[in-house]
């Protein structure tokens, strides 16, 4: 197994001592669940490709900051292969679901999929076969979300793919208050839809040198950072005019039933 963690912070600060998390799933809709505490909750939807598809939080003044995957390509933590391309296999697709801790310390939530390798009537067998595993984690008083990955090879021979991670979001529905940050040899580097060039000549994709990537909002004057392995990382992308902060990741051998751990 191929493990990758990335974490997602909310750049406004609150703490609570009082905190506790916990894990529920919908009644009325299975295939929405829920971790949260007293400061944030973080809403996930197994039938849109376990997209995180609502963040509600304090900092935030409690307003929702996730674009509706209803009426648009939205959501965070949207699972894409490299080779597939957009919107790829796992876009609508239901995931199966556990809720492997309920609090009251830490609440867990573990998604999974296997992957067909189909697409937009195209097969790709480097990518088919996979058994991809992504666990969400919150813990009692922090705003951090962690989400752990996990690849393994069921098929009946080695691979190499590579993992494409993309986040769609639009705080305030004003697409042109959304500014992207990216760690590169110029320093902390910024576009947005108004400058998709920035200063110092990046585009939409660049070459990282850290292992971040982060999105504010002028308007909220706050915003969200994903953190992630730099040494996994092969380039940082934001799509200016879709709202999107994603990267994508090396690719890496994968051997048939071999379990592989960063």
């Amino acid at each position: 197994m191929r493990h990758l963690t990335i974490i997602l912070v909310l750049l406004c600060g609150l703490v609570s001592a009082l905190a506790q998390v916990s894990a529920t799933r919908d009644a009325a809709t299975p295939n929405l669940v829920t971790l949260k505490n007293e400061i944030v909750s973080y809403t996930i939807d197994l039938a849109n490709g376990a997209h995180l598809v609502s963040i509600i939080y304090a900092g935030f003044n409690n307003e929702e900051i996730v674009r509706d995957v209803k009426s648009d390509n939205g959501g965070l933590f949207k699972d894409l292969w490299t080779i597939q391309g957009w919107p790829g296999e796992f876009d609508k697709r239901l995931y199966e679901a556990e809720i492997v801790k309920a609090g009251p310390d830490e609440a867990a939530v573990k998604t999974w999929t296997t992957s067909s390798g189909l697409s937009r009537g195209q097969a790709k067998d480097d990518i088919k076969d996979f058994l991809l595993e992504k666990t969400f984690v919150l813990r009692k008083g922090e705003r951090i979300l962690t989400v752990n990955y996990g690849f393994t090879n069921k098929g009946e021979k080695g691979k190499r793919p590579a993992f494409w991670s993309q986040h769609v979001l639009d705080f305030d529905g004003q697409r042109k208050n959304n500014v992207y940050w990216r760690p590169t040899t110029h320093g902390a580097d910024w576009i947005d839809d108004a400058h998709r060039v920035s200063a110092n000549g990046r585009w939409f994709a660049t070459s990282a040198i850290a292992g971040w990537n982060g999105t504010t909002n002028r308007a909220l004057q706050r915003g969200v950072m994903f953190l992630m392995d730099y040494n996994d990382l092969q380039q940082l992308y934001d799509n200016t005019a879709a709202t999107t902060t994603e990267w994508m990741y090396d690719d890496v051998a994968a051997r048939h039933g071999r379990r592989r751990s960063r």
